[in-house]
C-alpha cells in the first residue's frame, strides 16, 4: 500500500510546526485519531527548513512508498511555485490540515518574530516580520489556494494553546 501525505498550509505564526509535533507525539491526539492516522507516522523534517525546499517533491516521492503518513509542514510556494501536492495526485492519499489563528493573534506573532530577529542581528528577517502582512496571506493567498487544490481539508483553529478541530476562518 502506498503512503499518505497530510499537509499542513496556513498562515505564518498559526502554529503547524506544534500541532505536527503534537500529533507525532501522541497516538491518541485527537486531531491524529479524527484523520485515522494510525500508528505509522512520521514527521518530514525537511519541510520545517524554508531555505532547503527545492528538493522537497523528490524527496516525498522518494517516501510515500512506505506505509506511513508522512505530515509535513506546507508553505504557499508548495501550491503555487513547486506544485508538490498536484505532482503527488496520483501517487498517494493526501489530505490537508489547514491550520489558521485570529488576525491578531497572528499579528502578535508575526511582531514577536520580528523582535527576536531584531535582537539577534538578522536584519533581513526582521525586515521580512516587521512587514509581513498575516491578513494578505490569510486571505489572498493561503485560503484560496488550498481550496483549490481539491484535496480534502480539515479546518483548524489554533487558540490559547489548543486547537479546535472543524473550526474554518471567515470567508472559508
Amino acid at each position: 500500500m502506498a503512503g499518505r501525505v497530510e499537509w499542513f498550509f496556513g498562515p505564518s505564526a498559526a502554529g503547524k510546526g506544534t500541532l505536527i509535533e503534537a500529533i507525532a507525539a501522541d497516538e491518541g491526539h485527537p486531531l491524529r485519531v479524527g484523520l485515522g492516522l494510525g500508528a505509522g507516522v512520521d514527521v518530514c523534517q525537511e519541510s520545517f527548513d524554508t531555505e532547503r525546499r527545492g528538493g522537497l517533491s523528490e524527496l516525498l516521492a522518494a517516501r510515500i512508498d512506505r506505509d506511513v503518513t508522512l505530515l509535513v509542514k506546507g508553505q504557499t510556494t508548495d501550491m503555487t511555485e513547486r506544485r508538490i501536492p498536484q505532482g503527488l495526485r496520483s501517487r498517494c492519499q493526501q489530505g490537508v490540515v489547514f491550520v489558521w489563528a485570529d488576525l491578531s493573534v497572528l499579528q502578535r506573532r508575526c511582531a514577536e518574530r520580528a523582535e527576536e530577529q531584531r535582537r539577534s542581528g538578522n536584519a533581513r528577517d526582521y525586515e521580512y516580520w516587521r512587514q509581513h502582512s498575516c491578513e494578505v496571506e490569510l486571505f489572498r493567498y493561503q485560503i484560496p489556494e488550498v481550496q483549490n487544490l481539491g484535496i480534502p481539508t480539515s479546518c483548524v483553529k489554533a487558540q490559547g494553546g489548543t486547537f479546535i478541530m472543524g473550526s474554518c476562518p471567515p470567508g472559508w
